[in-house]
């Protein structure tokens, strides 16, 4: 018998699916109203106040908008950020501030920090 050599890593094999990514199926489902992944209902979204903010930075930030910019995030972004956290008793650095893509970066992240391989989370 010929030996076929496996083309994924080891880990591959005992991965499960994404809980996230089937709840996320299911609430496409238009007949389904999902309180589930933290989607809110898209008549709350405010698309014309959206489209005004991004026509706005289009217009006089395009080169910045679509360049690639730091990992840590736009700087001016961090600064509000900084200043808005200082409003509230924290005082902190502007490079003790990151801005995520969303939060499985932020949780992957915080994890990275704070947790050694083997180490136990209690809930």
């Amino acid at each position: 018998m010929k030996m076929i050599k496996m083309r994924y890593a080891n880990r591959t094999l005992s991965m499960q699916p994404s809980i996230i990514r089937e709840l996320l199926k299911i609430a496409q489902d238009p007949n389904v109203i999902s309180f589930a992944g933290g989607m809110p209902s898209p008549a709350s979204f405010p698309v014309q106040t959206i489209k005004n903010i991004v026509d706005n930075i289009l217009q006089s930030q395009s080169d910045k908008a679509l360049q690639y910019g730091a990992t840590e995030g736009v700087t001016e972004l961090r600064e509000a950020n900084r200043k808005r956290v200082r409003q509230r008793g924290i005082n902190c650095q502007l490079d003790e501030i990151i801005i995520t893509s969303g939060s499985q970066q932020a949780l992957d992240l915080t994890a990275k920090i704070f947790l050694n391989p083997n180490d136990f989370v209690e809930l």
